[in-house]
C-alpha cells in the first residue's frame, strides 16, 4: 500500500489509458449537401410510416354501368413517393372499382362531375380529369403558373369547368377549362380580389376559396383576411363585389376581418354564403341582388349547405349537430348528432340499403367511407371504408416525459412510439403544429384556432378518442408551433390566423387550472409588434423569445428582420427587444428560432443556415457560424429544432439538414440532408422525420475512450476525473456523461465526474459511454504527507543556515537556532532553539518554507519536542514550546482562520513529546507554513525533530 509518500497534491500526475473500441477516420467539417460517416454513427434504421390514414376532403357522385359511384381522393405524400390516389367506389355494392395515382400531388379539395359524366379533380397544384367511358385519368397540368392549391371547381351548362386557386405569388385567381379541348386559361388575367375595386378594402387576397355558377355568372368567394363574394360576368369578364349583408351587432366588429368565404352553394336563385371568420351563413338572392334578412349562426364545415331536397338544405354547426334549413322561410331545426364537417353530397337511391328505402343523402367521411343520412328521421349509416389508406407526412415530433415519442400528421392522426418496445400506437389527433411537455403531461398545439390538447402519460393512451381539449388560445391565433415549459407553467408561441399579423405568447398554469376547475391562462399578443413567435426558452426566471416576420397565410410581413426579445413573466411585460447582429446576415432575416440553453450558460439560436450563441445578460453574440451561407429566408413558420445530447454536442436541423455541432470549436458534421423534424430519446438515439417516414440513428459511439485521474489521492480528497472520447472526429469531454465504475465503493466513489476517497485502499476506475468501455485506471487512497524540506533536520547549510527553514521574525543577540547533535528523536540531528531573553512573552521561532496545499482540505501537523530540564545545571520549572500552522493565498498573504491552529506543551521535561495540531485550509489557501516556537523564559533549550504535515480525511 502506498503510504507516507512525499508529494505535492497540486502536482499530481494524470494517468490516461486507451480504450476498447474502434473508430473511423475523422473527416473535415461537413459542408453543404455533404453527408459523412463517423465513428459510432451507423446507417439509419427505417422505422416505417407511423401514420397512415384514409384522408379524404371531398367527393363527387355519379353512375357507372348502372351503379351509383362515389369519386374521392385519398391524400398522399409526393415527397415520400406516395402521391394522392383517386378512387372510384361502387356504393350500391360496396366495392372499390378502381384507383389511380395522381402523379406529383398530395391531396384534392374539390371534384366536379360535368354533364357528360367526366370528373374533374382539383389538387394541390394540378387538374386531372377522369373519363367513365375509358376508365382512365388524364393529367391536365398546372392551370396558372404559381398555383399553390385548387380549392373549388364548378361547371356551366356546356361542360366548361372553372376553378379557384390559392397562390402567394399570383394571388387568388380563377381559371377556365374548355369542356371540349381541355385548354386551361387564366379567366381574368389578374387576381379576383386585388384590393383596387371601388369600395374594396384595399387588401389583395391570395385565395379563391369557393366558387358557384348561376345563369352565366361565376361567384367567387375570396380570403384569407377579409373575404368577399365577387360576381363575374363570364361573357364580358366584368367583376364586382356583391356587397355585404347587414351583420347583427354581435358581428359588426368582424366586418373588416371576415377571413374566408369558405363555402358557396346555389339553391334555386339563391346563394348560401358561409364566412368562417364569423362562423355565420347568409343568403343572397341572385335574381334581385339582395341579401335576405337572416343570419344563420355558429356554422362550421367545408361547404355552406347540401343540395336541396324536399325544400330543405342541411348544414352543420359547432354544437356538433346537423341542422335543417327551410329554403323558403330559413327556419332552422336540429336534426341529428354530427361531429364532422359538411362535405360535397348528393341525394341518391342507394341499392341494398333496407334501412334507407327511399332517397338518402350520401357524402364522404374524413376517413374515406361513404356515409348515408336520413336527416329528417335522424338515421345514419357509415359504410366500410373501401379505399386504401396512405401514409401522411409527419407534422410535429417530440419526446415525451415518459420517454416515448409523440408525433402528429399533416391533417388528422397521431402516433406514439415506444423505443424500448419498438412499437407504434396510433391515436386520434388533429393537426398539431407543436408538441411539448410539463410534468407528466404532453401538450399538443393544434391548428386551426390554436387549440391546446393534453394527455397525461401516467394514464392509458386512448386509441379511439383524441387527447383532452383544454382551451383555444383565441386572440386571432391559429398555429401553435412552439410549446415549452418553465417554472411550472406552459408557454405557447403562436402564428395568427389567415391574413393576420401579430402572434402571441400564451401562459397556461396547470396547477391553478386544477385548483379552480377551469383552464387558467393569459394571452399576450404582439409582444413584438406585427411579428409571430417562433422560439421560447425559460431561463434564469425569464422567457427568452424569437420571432418570425410572417403572419397567417395571406398576410404580408410588416418588417423584414426577425427579433430576439426577453419577456418578464412576473411583470407580464417585455423587458428587452433587439436585432442580433450576425456577420454576413445584413439582408432580410425572416425567422429566428431553435432557442436552447447550452451547458456553457449561453443561449443558442439559429437563423437560415446560421447557428449562434449569445450571452443572456449582455445579449452580445459570443459565437456564430454560418453553416450554409447559400440558405436565406429559410422557413416562415416551422422553427429550427436544436437539442443537446448527453455528449455535450448540439444537434440541429438548421437549414433543413440534420447536423451535429461542436460548441467549443463550431465545427459541424452533416448527418443527413432534408430533415426538418427530429428529436432525441433518453439514450440520445436520433429520430428524424422525412416526409411520411421515421428514421432512427443509433447514438454515436466513441471511437476511443480514455479515463484519466490522479494516481493517488488522500482520504477525504475530491478530485475531478477526465473522460475523453472521440465522436464525429472530435475529442469530446464526456466526464459528466460517461458512467464511471469504481471497483470498491467502500474505498472511493464517483459522483458527477468527481472522485472522492473514503478510506485507505486501492481501486480501479473504468469509464463507459454508449457501449464503448475504457481500460481500467488504478488509484490509491491514503493520507498524504506534504513534502517538508528537512523535516528531520539532518541537512545542514552553510554559515549555520537551516535548509527548508528560516527565522520567523528578528532574532536577538545570543539567541540560538541551529542544527544540533546534542539530542535527536531519530537520525543524528535535531533543531535546537534557545531564547536568551528572560522577559515574559519573549520567544524565538522558525518557520518552514511555503508548501502547496489544496483549499478546503483538512491538514494535521506534528513535531517531536524536547524541553530541556536544566538551565546551567539548575532545575527549570517554566519551560514551554509551541507549534502552529498558518495558511497563505496565492500571493503569499496570510489568511485568517476561524480558530488558531496552534498547540503548546510545557512538559514533561527532559524527554521527547509529540505536539500535534489540525486545521482546514481556507477556500483561498494555496500554501501552508509550519512554525516551531521556543517560549521558555530562561536560557533553556528546546529541541525539535520529525516535523510532519498530513492531508487527512
Amino acid at each position: 500500500m502506498w503510504k507516507r509518500m512525499l508529494i505535492c497534491p497540486l502536482l499530481l500526475a494524470l494517468i490516461g489509458v486507451s480504450v476498447i473500441g474502434s473508430a473511423g477516420a475523422a473527416d473535415a467539417a461537413g459542408g453543404e449537401g455533404k453527408a459523412l460517416s463517423f465513428s459510432g454513427l451507423g446507417e439509419p434504421q427505417d422505422l416505417g410510416a407511423p401514420i397512415a390514414v384514409r384522408q379524404t376532403f371531398d367527393a363527387a357522385f355519379g353512375v357507372e354501368d348502372g351503379a351509383n359511384v362515389m369519386y374521392t381522393t385519398v391524400s398522399g405524400s409526393p415527397s415520400a413517393g406516395e402521391s394522392a390516389i383517386f378512387n372510384v367506389v361502387d356504393i350500391d355494392n360496396e366495392k372499390l372499382l378502381r384507383s389511380f395515382p395522381l402523379a406529383g400531388v398530395a391531396s384534392s379539395w374539390t371534384h366536379v362531375r360535368v354533364p357528360n359524366g367526366e370528373v374533374f379533380i382539383g389538387t394541390t397544384s394540378k387538374v386531372f380529369v377522369y373519363s367513365p367511358e375509358t376508365k382512365q385519368v388524364r393529367d391536365l397540368g398546372i392551370p396558372i403558373p404559381g398555383t399553390g392549391s385548387i380549392y373549388s371547381l364548378v361547371h356551366d351548362e356546356e361542360g366548361n369547368v372553372y376553378g379557384g386557386i390559392y397562390s402567394p405569388t399570383a394571388g387568388g385567381r380563377v381559371f377556365k377549362i374548355d369542356g371540349q379541348t381541355y385548354e386551361m386559361t387564366d379567366l381574368l388575367g389578374r387576381p379576383v380580389d386585388n384590393g383596387e375595386a371601388p369600395g374594396d378594402d384595399g387588401k389583395s387576397e391570395m385565395y379563391v376559396r369557393s366558387l358557384a355558377y348561376h345563369n352565366g355568372y361565376l361567384y367567387a368567394g375570396t380570403g384569407s383576411a377579409n373575404g368577399r363574394v365577387w360576381k363575374i360576368d363570364l361573357a364580358t369578364k366584368e367583376t364586382a363585389s356583391i356587397g355585404m349583408p347587414e351583420l347583427p351587432d354581435a358581428y359588426k366588429s368582424k366586418e373588416n376581418s371576415m377571413q374566408f368565404v369558405y363555402g358557396l352553394t346555389v339553391v334555386g336563385d339563391e346563394l348560401y354564403v358561409f364566412w368562417n371568420g364569423t362562423f355565420t351563413m347568409h343568403v343572397y338572392n341572385m335574381k334581385n341582388g339582395e341579401w335576405r334578412d337572416k343570419t344563420i349562426e355558429n356554422v362550421r364545415g367545408l361547404l355552406a349547405v347540401t343540395p336541396e331536397h324536399n325544400g330543405k338544405v342541411y348544414t352543420n354547426k359547432r354544437d356538433k349537430y346537423m341542422w335543417e334549413i327551410d329554403v323558403e322561410t330559413l327556419e332552422e331545426r336540429q336534426v341529428i348528432y354530427f361531429d364532422g364537417s359538411i362535405r360535397s353530397s348528393a341525394w341518391l337511391h342507394v341499392a341494398n340499403q333496407p334501412e334507407f328505402p327511399g332517397i338518402a343523402m350520401v357524402t364522404v367521411s374524413y376517413d374515406g367511407a361513404a356515409v348515408l343520412y336520413d336527416p329528417p328521421n335522424g338515421k345514419m349509416r357509415q359504410m366500410n371504408a373501401l379505399v386504401d389508406s396512405q401514409a401522411i407526412n409527419i407534422q410535429a415530433l417530440e419526446t415525451g416525459p415518459d420517454g416515448k415519442l409523440y408525433m402528429s400528421s399533416f391533417g388528422d392522426g397521431g402516433a406514439q412510439y415506444d423505443p424500448a418496445a419498438n412499437r407504434f400506437v396510433n391515436f386520434p389527433l388533429p393537426q398539431s403544429e407543436g408538441i411539448g411537455s410539463l410534468g407528466d403531461t404532453v401538450y399538443f398545439g393544434v391548428y386551426p384556432k390554436a387549440q391546446i390538447l393534453a394527455y397525461d402519460t401516467t394514464t392509458p393512451l386512448s386509441t379511439t378518442a383524441a387527447p383532452a381539449h383544454l382551451f383555444d388560445v383565441g386572440e386571432a391565433q391559429d398555429r401553435p408551433f412552439v410549446v415549452t415549459a418553465g417554472a411550472g407553467k406552459l408557454y405557447i408561441g403562436t402564428i395568427p390566423g389567415y391574413g393576420e399579423l401579430g402572434g402571441a405568447i400564451t401562459v397556461y398554469d396547470p396547477d391553478a387550472s386544477a385548483s379552480e376547475g377551469r383552464p387558467v391562462y393569459e394571452v399576450f399578443r404582439n409582444v413584438v409588434e406585427n411579428q409571430s413567435i417562433s422560439g421560447l426558452l425559460y431561463a434564469n426566471g425569464l422567457i427568452y423569445g424569437s420571432t418570425t416576420v410572417h403572419g397567417g397565410l395571406g398576410s404580408v410581413p410588416a418588417a423584414d428582420k426577425a427579433k430576439l426579445f426577453v419577456w418578464d413573466p412576473a411583470a407580464k411585460r417585455k423587458a428587452a427587444e433587439w436585432e442580433p447582429q450576425l456577420e454576413g446576415k445584413s439582408a432580410s432575416n425572416g425567422m429566428i428560432s431553435g432557442l436552447t440553453l447550452g451547458p456553457d450558460g449561453l443561449i443558442w439560436a439559429a437563423m437560415d443556415g446560421v447557428i449562434f450563441a449569445f450571452d443572456p445578460v449582455t445579449k452580445e453574440i459570443v459565437k456564430s457560424r454560418n453553416l450554409y451561407p447559400s440558405v436565406t429566408n429559410y422557413s416562415s413558420w416551422r422553427p429550427i429544432h436544436q437539442r443537446w445530447g448527453a455528449d455535450g454536442l448540439l444537434y440541429s436541423d438548421v437549414a433543413g439538414r440534420l447536423v451535429v455541432l461542436n460548441p467549443d470549436t463550431l465545427e459541424f458534421r452533416e448527418l443527413s440532408p432534408q430533415v426538418v423534424l427530429f428529436t432525441l430519446d433518453e439514450q440520445d438515439n436520433v429520430y428524424a422525420a422525412k416526409a411520411t417516414r421515421l428514421y432512427k440513428y443509433a447514438a454515436a459511439r466513441p471511437g476511443t475512450l480514455t479515463v484519466a485521474g490522479p494516481g493517488h489521492i488522500a482520504v477525504g480528497q475530491s478530485v475531478p476525473l477526465t473522460v475523453a472520447g472521440e465522436l464525429f472526429g472530435w475529442d469530446v469531454d464526456l466526464a459528466s456523461a460517461a458512467t464511471i465504475t469504481v471497483s470498491d465503493p467502500q474505498i472511493a466513489v464517483v459522483e458527477n465526474g468527481i472522485l472522492t476517497g473514503l478510506q485507505e485502499g486501492t481501486v480501479t476506475l473504468t469509464a463507459s459511454f454508449r457501449g464503448t468501455v475504457s481500460q481500467p485506471v488504478t488509484v490509491e487512497i491514503a493520507d498524504v504527507d506534504l513534502d517538508i524540506r528537512n523535516a528531520g533536520f539532518e541537512e545542514t547549510g552553510a554559515h549555520g543556515a537551516i535548509p527548508g527553514w528560516s527565522l520567523a521574525g528578528k532574532a536577538k543577540p545570543n539567541d540560538i537556532a541551529e542544527i544540533s547533535s546534542d539530542r535527536f528523536a531519530s537520525g543524528n540531528r535535531s533543531l535546537k532553539l534557545v531564547n536568551q531573553d528572560n522577559g515574559a512573552g519573549k520567544r524565538i521561532a522558525v518557520q518552514s518554507d511555503l508548501i502547496e496545499v489544496l483549499p478546503e482540505m483538512p491538514y494535521a501537523a506534528s513535531v517531536k519536542l524536547y524541553l530541556d530540564a536544566r538551565d546551567k545545571g539548575k532545575p527549570v520549572a517554566d519551560s514551554a514550546a509551541e507549534i502552529r500552522l498558518a495558511f497563505y493565498d496565492a500571493e503569499g498573504g496570510e489568511l485568517p482562520q476561524q480558530t488558531e491552529a496552534a498547540a503548546r506543551i510545557d512538559g514533561p521535561l527532559g524527554q521527547w513529546t509529540e505536539a500535534a495540531v489540525s486545521s482546514t485550509a481556507p477556500a483561498a489557501a494555496r500554501y501552508v507554513r509550519l512554525f516551531i516556537i521556543n517560549e521558555a523564559q530562561r536560557n533553556v533549550a528546546v529541541y525539535a525533530d520529525d516535523a510532519s504535515i498530513v492531508m487527512k480525511e
